[in-house]
């Protein structure tokens, strides 16, 4: 059986687990509650257990699998795992090693404690912040190879097992504060000519300022963070290469470098870092800006999707339908997936950090998701096998009200099909939805929209042979019941997300 791994499957990739396609139905707990074995157990699990999880996003810390110099102790690791797959549920890890937020918090003390050897980022008037500067090669090393212990205690394991289906190096890299390092030995390599990968990537020779003025702070720390990253990444995948991702902090408009992580990931250095770090599989945004579509449209751009971290609103969760059925996703995973269960005990209520992160404090605002994050995962697994076969083609459709649109269309076929959404309310999801075409049938899933269709043909129109309201069990569609009389004058799906399936005719006057 092959390790997980991602592949062509139809008209898109997939995430391929046990050698069969699996969409990750995913959320991220809290940063700092897996890191007893207890409290876990005790907090977590019964949280997210009945949520409809088949996957959840946690942390390994090198703080605690490290704490004495090449020595590794995993045994609280390998307790969470246990029990995930005791209850049946993946895991993708988040490895917290040199970089989580821009900082190097969860390095070990040992590492901490030693700035000659391991020095921190200095801002240009010197004074350092707490982060390891990328152009640390022996801080690297050192990453690499607890990484590379990581992946080889995974192997061991649970390549039987195949709980652990993909793991993320770092954490939001990038350096906060600052536009780049200004250490002494940072401004020396500034001052020289680029390396000759970025020379031959670019097709420029020069200084860092001669190639790229402006953004040449930005393109120098990106160069050496993501040199960083290969370096770790090709250390783990050589033992165990399970699909590695890195995620990203996203700038936002009118933003400057070092008001986001200066070097990381973000829209516009996509390809630098598939260029430099290509045992890097997937660059994925955590999404918590409003711009969810434009956002997905860039990073979907690689071929597939994977948003390992978004909001908590109501709104936001909507988006989950949109993500799966438009792009090539992967997974989708809301940050703090136990506050969905107590709703009103959110441990993410600090709007001082929000503040700081530049996340608006609604997005931690849980109120009224869980019915709907539980009811969208269970209705997207049993819809996916035709879901996988249709993605990526003409019969398919996805729609998402986030700019407020009253009316949009679209043609299938021999039809134009007519949707209207309900007007966006705070307290609701907004419109959301898909349609697809199989055969005679049109399957219409979301909610808080009215669809109506229309022939193509001169002097012909569309009639209602069947409208049912149903579910899938297995790839296969269940009907609930039967929609005549006033429930067939509009083709419409309400507050509650659920499926529909038409069968149409055509005829003339």
């Amino acid at each position: 059986m092959s390790i997980p791994h991602i592949e062509d499957y139809y008209h898109t990739k997939v995430l391929m687990v046990d050698d069969q396609p699996f969409l990750a139905y995913a959320g991220e707990i809290h940063n700092s509650n897996c890191s007893q074995v207890d409290y876990f157990r005790e907090h977590v699990l019964p949280k997210i257990n009945h949520l409809g999880l088949n996957t959840v996003i946690l942390p390994v810390y090198w703080e605690q699998i490290e704490k004495e110099e090449g020595q590794f102790d995993f045994h609280v690791f390998d307790e969470v795992i246990d029990l995930l797959r005791k209850e049946n549920l993946k895991a993708v890890v988040l490895w917290f090693g040199l970089w989580k937020n821009a900082k190097s918090s969860y390095i070990p003390a040992w590492m901490k404690e030693n700035r000659k050897t391991y020095p921190f980022i200095k801002k240009e008037d010197q004074t350092p912040i707490y982060t390891i500067t990328p152009l640390c090669q022996e801080a690297i090393e050192k990453d690499g190879y607890a990484f590379f212990k990581l992946m080889e205690h995974i192997k061991e394991k649970d390549q039987g097992h195949q709980t652990v289906i993909m793991v993320q190096v770092e954490n939001e890299i990038g350096c906060l504060s600052t536009n780049r390092d200004y250490s002494e030995e940072a401004n020396a390599m500034f001052a020289q000519e680029i390396p000759s990968d970025m020379q031959t990537l670019m097709s420029k020779k020069g200084t860092w300022e001669e190639c790229f003025q402006a953004d040449s702070h930005e393109m120098f720390m990106a160069y050496h963070f993501a040199k960083a990253i290969e370096y770790i990444a090709q250390c783990g995948k050589r033992i165990y290469p399970l699909p590695l991702i890195v995620n990203v902090w996203l700038k936002k408009p009118h933003e400057k470098a070092g008001q986001y992580p200066s070097g990381g990931p973000i829209q516009d250095k996509i390809d630098l870092y598939h260029y430099l770090a290509p045992s890097i599989d997937l660059v994925c945004p955590d999404i918590y800006v409003t711009n969810f579509r434009e956002i997905c449209d860039v990073y979907a751009s690689q071929g597939a999707l994977f948003i390992p971290e978004t909001r908590q609103d109501i709104h936001y969760i909507s988006h989950a339908i949109y993500a799966y059925t438009q792009y090539p996703c992967l997974g989708y995973s809301p940050f703090g997936i136990e506050d969905f269960a107590n709703e009103d005990s959110q441990e993410t209520n600090n709007h001082h950090i929000m503040k700081l992160l530049g996340i608006v404090k609604e997005a931690f605002h849980p109120e009224g998701t869980q019915y709907y994050l539980k009811k969208i995962y269970q209705q997207l697994s049993s819809f996916e096998k035709i879901l996988l076969k249709k993605r990526g083609t003409d019969d398919l459709w996805s729609f998402l009200n986030d700019n407020e649109e009253k009316c949009i269309e679209r043609t299938m076929n021999d039809l134009k099909i007519n949707v209207q959404f309900l007007d966006n309310q705070d307290c609701l999801p907004i419109g959301v939805g898909c349609i697809l075409k199989e055969d005679k049938y049109l399957y219409i899933y979301g909610m808080r929209f009215f669809a109506s269709l229309f022939s193509l043909k001169t002097n012909e129109y569309i009639g209602i042979l069947e409208l049912e309201e149903g579910h899938f069990e297995n790839g296969q569609w269940i009907v609930e019941r039967v929609l005549n009389g006033d429930e067939q004058y509009f083709i419409a799906v309400g507050n509650n997300p659920r499926f529909l399936r038409v069968h149409y005719h055509q005829y003339s006057e």
